[in-house]
């Protein structure tokens, strides 16, 4: 026993003796490898865009997710954000992305080069141009789009031009808002002159 104890103690001293050493080396490579950098790398910034993040105050790659009242899910996302001076609770975006998930499965894909988003409105406004791609096959584009952020309640502002698995859908406006009487399902309405051209071979291929 008295021979395992004094090993035992040997060992311990060693280790007391070993580790300090193998720490200031390590201390030592890691501040050779700090100084192992150029001195006074410019900065990945220029000097104007450091002045437009000092005057502006801006939030990247942001997402906006929420259920709506109807039980649809509603997500925003935009490469940049910026809050409005003179308005409180109202910010603005550039490339949009949003998307609407029905209840009933209907799926409603946005993007646009700018828009705002107003919290005390509960709305969203996407513009400078809008695709919207459905999972019923359509793509549709138009100037504008407004969104409710509480509801599924989407309007087009502006002419609106669909092309889909019927055929091309032309027409002053389209309204989307979920199945009165407390349904599941999507309503898509088009006004104000409507002008559809069918292709009846879609429908053809359809059925055979």
């Amino acid at each position: 026993m008295a021979r395992f104890d004094n090993a035992y103690s040997r060992a311990i001293a060693i280790v007391k003796l070993v580790l300090p050493l193998v720490a200031l080396g390590l201390l030592s490579t890691l501040f050779l490898l700090s100084r192992g950098g150029q001195q006074g790398e410019p900065l990945p910034w220029t000097e104007a865009e450091m002045g437009e993040l000092a005057r502006e105050e801006r939030l990247g790659s942001p997402t906006y997710a929420t259920l709506t009242e109807d039980g649809a899910e509603l997500r925003l996302q935009a490469d940049k954000v910026t809050p409005d001076p003179d308005r409180e609770g109202v910010a603005h975006g550039r490339q949009l992305r949003a998307r609407l998930a029905r209840p009933d499965g209907t799926i409603l894909d946005l993007e646009a080069p700018e828009g705002r988003l107003d919290q005390g409105d509960r709305s969203a406004v996407l513009e400078g141009g809008v695709r919207i791609t459905a999972s019923e096959g359509y793509v549709a584009t138009m100037p504008g789009v407004r969104l409710r952020t509480n509801l599924t309640h989407m309007q087009s502002l502006g002419p609106v031009e669909a092309d889909g698995p019927a055929g091309r859908i032309e027409a002053g406006g389209l309204t989307v808002t979920a199945e009165k009487g407390g349904g599941r399902g999507t309503v898509a309405l088009f006004t104000d002159g409507v002008h559809l051209i069918y292709r009846p071979q879609a429908t053809e291929a359809e059925a055979e």
